[in-house]
C-alpha cells in the first residue's frame, strides 16, 4: 500500500541531483499522459506517484522539454491541490511563452489560492495582451480590491483596449471608486482612462475630487495639467509650478513644467532643463530625453549642447550624432551637419544619417561626393550595406542620375548576385529603360525568396504590364493576397490582373476595396476603365474628374481619359 508521503520539492529534487543521471532519457507522451492511478490524493500532501512525475518533470526541464515538464507539474497540481505546484506550471508556461499554457496554470493556481494576488495579475496581463478585454475584465471584477501591481498593469495596456472595452472598464472603476473614494492609485488610472474615451470633462471631475482629498498630488496635478493646457496653459503651468514647490524631485512634473514653458516662457526653459538635469544627477536618459524635446520644439542651441554632453561622457554612441547632425542642419551649418553624420557607425541611425547626407547634396552637382559618403556608410555597417546601396541608388535615379545609379547598382549585384533587395530595387529602376532586365531581375528575386509577398506581387504585376502571361500573374498576385488581404496596392494587382483575363464585373470587387483604402492615381486609372468597359462611365467620368483636378498632368489618369474618350 502506498503512503502519503509529506515532503517538498526542493527534497525531491536534492534527491534528483543525487542519484540521476542528467542524461536520462524519458518518453515524454508516456509520462505526461499517465492515467491516475486509484492512489487517494489529499490536498497539500505527495504520494510516491507524485514524486515520480515531479522528478520526471525535472528531467524533462534539464533536457529543455518543457512541454513534458509543464503537462506534469499541472496534472500533479491538479490531483494535489498543490499551489507550489500550480505556481510551478505557470513559470514553465511563462518561460515556454505560452498564452493558452500560463493561462489555464495560473488559473488553477488561483483556484487553490484565491487570496493571492498574483495568479490574477498574470492572467489579467495575459488576457489583456491577447485582446481579450472581456475575459480580462470579468476576472477583475472578482478581485475584492484592485490593488497597485494591476492598476499598473492595465494602466500600461490602456492604448490596447477597444471603445467598448475601455467603457466597461471606466464603468466598473467607478463602482469600485464609490465605494473607495480615497483610492487616488485607482482614481488616477481611471481619470486616464476617461482621457482615452475622450471624457475629458469627466476626468477633470474625478481629479478635481482627488485634489481636495490629497491638494498638490503630483500624479493627479501632472494629469490635471495634460487635460486643461490646450484650452488654458496659464492655468496649467501655475499648477504644475505650486506641485512643484512641494515635490522638487518628480520627474514628469518638471518634464510637464518644461513642456508648458516650451510654449509660454521659451526664454526660460534652458535654466528649468538644466535644474531638472541637475536634480536627476545628469541621468543620460533624462538629457537624452530634453535634448530630443528641445529639438523638436524650436531650441537647437540648447538641444546641441545637451547631445555634445552625452557624447562627452559617452563617445560610443555615436547614434547621437544623427541627432547632432539634424540640430546643426536647423541652425543652417550643413558643413557641420554632414561631418556629424560620417560618425554614425552603424545600426538605423546609420540608415537614417546617409539619407540626411543624401538630402543635403545634389545629384547632378555632388554625385562622387555622395558616393563615397554611401560606400563609406556600407563599409562601417556590413549588415546593412545593402539598404545603404538602395537609398544611394533611389537618391541618384531622382536626381536624374538613373544611368549612373544602375551602374553602382550593377556593381553591387555581381559582387552579391543573391541580394533580393538589390534585384528588387534594380527591377524598380530600370522598368522605363530595359523590361527585360527588369523581368529577369524579378524572377530572379522570386526564385531566392519564393514565399514573399512583395516579391510575388511586383513579378505578378509586371508579368500584366509587360508580357501576356496573365494567368500566372494572376497566381502569384493570389498568393501575395492571401499573405495580406488588405493591402491596396495587392488588391489593385489583382483587380488589374482580372480584368486582363476578361473578368471586370470581379475586377471592379478588388479595384473598388483597393481605390477607397489609397486614392492614387494609378488605381483610378484602373478602376475608371473597369467601370468603363462595364458600361458605368457617369461614375467612371466623375471619378477622373476628381482626379485630373487632384493629380493634373499624370500620366495613368491621362491614359483612363484617352480610353474614356475612346
Amino acid at each position: 500500500m502506498l503512503t502519503a508521503i509529506r515532503t517538498s520539492i526542493a527534497l525531491s529534487l536534492l534527491l534528483l541531483y543525487g542519484c540521476t543521471s542528467t542524461q536520462t532519457q524519458i518518453q515524454p507522451a508516456q509520462a505526461a499522459e499517465r492515467p491516475a492511478s486509484d492512489v487517494t490524493y489529499v490536498a497539500g500532501e505527495l504520494n510516491e506517484e507524485s514524486l515520480l512525475d515531479l522528478l520526471t518533470a525535472e528531467l524533462a526541464g534539464q533536457q529543455r522539454d518543457f512541454d513534458t515538464a509543464y503537462g506534469l507539474y499541472l496534472r500533479q497540481a491538479q490531483l494535489n491541490r498543490s499551489d507550489d505546484l500550480a505556481e510551478r506550471a505557470t513559470r514553465i508556461a511563462q518561460f515556454k511563452r505560452d498564452p493558452d499554457a500560463v493561462i489555464e496554470s495560473a488559473n488553477l493556481w488561483l483556484e487553490i489560492e484565491p487570496q493571492r494576488e498574483e495568479p490574477a495579475q498574470i492572467m489579467i496581463n495575459i488576457l489583456l495582451h491577447e485582446s481579450r478585454f472581456a475575459e480580462a475584465i470579468d476576472l477583475l471584477k472578482q478581485q475584492e480590491t484592485i490593488g497597485a501591481e494591476l492598476l499598473i498593469i492595465v494602466e500600461s495596456l490602456l492604448q490596447n483596449f477597444d471603445n467598448e472595452s475601455a467603457a466597461d472598464l471606466a464603468d466598473l472603476f467607478a463602482k469600485r471608486l464609490a465605494a473607495q473614494p480615497e483610492q487616488l492609485d485607482l482614481l488616477l488610472v481611471q481619470a486616464k482612462l476617461l482621457r482615452y474615451l475622450d471624457r475629458n470633462s469627466e476626468a477633470l471631475t474625478l481629479l478635481n475630487s482627488g485634489l481636495k482629498i490629497e491638494p498638490l498630488q503630483p500624479d493627479l496635478s501632472v494629469e490635471k495639467a495634460q487635460i486643461i493646457r490646450q484650452d488654458d496653459p496659464n492655468e496649467a503651468l501655475s499648477l504644475i509650478e505650486a506641485a512643484l514647490a512641494t515635490n522638487r524631485d518628480h520627474r514628469q512634473l518638471r518634464a510637464v513644467h518644461i513642456q508648458l514653458l516650451l510654449q509660454l516662457k521659451p526664454d526660460s526653459v534652458g535654466e528649468a532643463v538644466e535644474r531638472a538635469i541637475t536634480q536627476a544627477e545628469r541621468d543620460p536618459q533624462l538629457i537624452y530625453y530634453y535634448a530630443l524635446l528641445l529639438m523638436e520644439n524650436g531650441q537647437p542651441l540648447l538641444s546641441r549642447n545637451l547631445f555634445n554632453d552625452l557624447l562627452g561622457s559617452d563617445p560610443e554612441r555615436t547614434e547621437l550624432y544623427l541627432y547632432l547632425g539634424l540640430v546643426e542642419k536647423e541652425l543652417g551649418n550643413n558643413a557641420a551637419a554632414l561631418a556629424a553624420y560620417e560618425k554614425v557607425e552603424s545600426g538605423d541611425a546609420l540608415l537614417n544619417a546617409i539619407s540626411q547626407t543624401l538630402e543635403l547634396l545634389d545629384a547632378e552637382v555632388d554625385f562622387e561626393r555622395a558616393k563615397a559618403a554611401a560606400e563609406a556608410a556600407e563599409q562601417r555597417d556590413l549588415d546593412r550595406s545593402s539598404q545603404v546601396s538602395v537609398i544611394f541608388a533611389r537618391w541618384a535615379a531622382d536626381g536624374g542620375q538613373l544611368d549612373a545609379a544602375l551602374a553602382f547598382l550593377a556593381q553591387r549585384i555581381a559582387e552579391n548576385p543573391n541580394d533580393v533587395t538589390l534585384l528588387y530595387t534594380r527591377a524598380l529602376l530600370i522598368e522605363p529603360v530595359d523590361t527585360q532586365q527588369m523581368l529577369d531581375d524579378l524572377e530572379r528575386a522570386y526564385t531566392l525568396n519564393p514565399d514573399n509577398a512583395g516579391t510575388q506581387n511586383a513579378l505578378g504585376y509586371s508579368l500584366l504590364e509587360h508580357t501576356n502571361e496573365y494567368q500566372r500573374a494572376y497566381e502569384l498576385i493570389e498568393q501575395a493576397l492571401a499573405v495580406n488581404p488588405d493591402d491596396p496596392a495587392y488588391l489593385d494587382s489583382m483587380g488589374w490582373a482580372l480584368h486582363k483575363l476578361g473578368r471586370n464585373a470581379d475586377a471592379l470587387e478588388y479595384l473598388d476595396r483597393a481605390y477607397e483604402l489609397m486614392q492614387d492615381p494609378e488605381v483610378a486609372s484602373h478602376l475608371i476603365i473597369v467601370l468603363s468597359e462595364l458600361g458605368e462611365r457617369q461614375r467612371a467620368e466623375a471619378i477622373l474628374q476628381q482626379q485630373l483636378n487632384d493629380n493634373p498632368g499624370n500620366a495613368d489618369i491621362e491614359e483612363a481619359q484617352r480610353w474614356l474618350e475612346r
